[in-house]
């Protein structure tokens, strides 16, 4: 029996992963094959690359035009008219800084931290590269299994340190609960999937 539970662990191992990316890519086909744009394509896959292509190119237009001064007076015409709208301006805002956070901004320093470095009691944060007027810099604290949701924190700089690892392990750590030494991508690559009963 405990070799069938070995075996099935190490099946879940190899299977989820895959899983994981492929059924939402498989949902993403779906609803952008289902959407009612170019009838007259009855061919899916062709319908789904056109629709795809388009909006790549329209997306590059717009990124190019941004980096121009009638760019800049259409963002800011856009922006003000959005700001006036109550309740969509929250979520509006929200989303176009985190965009140029993560995106656009690679002036300010990003990557992980450990929150209490000097009390010995470390935590694994993201930093933002933001900063409040006071001085104090914004980390998220993401939740663990679901790193989307978290706290931000502002953290006195001499209470922060640069984390000794990287933020994909940090994030590979959280999403399997601290099961994960968060460095299980170099592993699996270099040896192969592991024995689970070997932990």
């Amino acid at each position: 029996m405990r070799s069938v539970r070995h075996a099935f662990a190490r099946g879940v191992v190899v299977l989820l992963p895959y899983a994981a990316v492929i059924v939402p890519l498989a949902w993403l086909y779906a609803a952008v094959a289902a959407l009612p744009v170019l009838p007259d394509v009855e061919f899916a896959p062709l319908r789904v690359t056109i629709l795809v292509l388009v909006a790549t190119a329209a997306t590059l237009s717009v990124g190019y035009l941004m980096r121009t001064g009638i760019g800049r007076w259409l963002s800011d015409g856009v922006d003000r008219l959005v700001n006036t709208l109550f309740g969509i301006r929250v979520a509006y805002n929200a989303a176009k800084n985190s965009a140029e956070t993560i995106l656009v901004d690679s002036d300010s320093p990003k990557g992980a931290a450990k929150v209490g470095a000097d009390t010995g009691f470390r935590v694994s944060a993201i930093r933002t590269g933001n900063r409040t007027p006071a001085g104090r810099e914004l980390v998220f604290l993401p939740g663990s299994p679901d790193v989307s949701s978290g706290l931000v924190l502002e953290v006195d700089p001499d209470k922060l340190a640069d984390a000794d690892e990287s933020t994909v392990s940090v994030f590979v750590r959280l999403l399997s609960c601290g099961f994960s030494d968060g460095d299980s991508e170099a592993r699996v690559r270099r040896a192969g999937i592991e024995d689970l009963s070997e932990r």
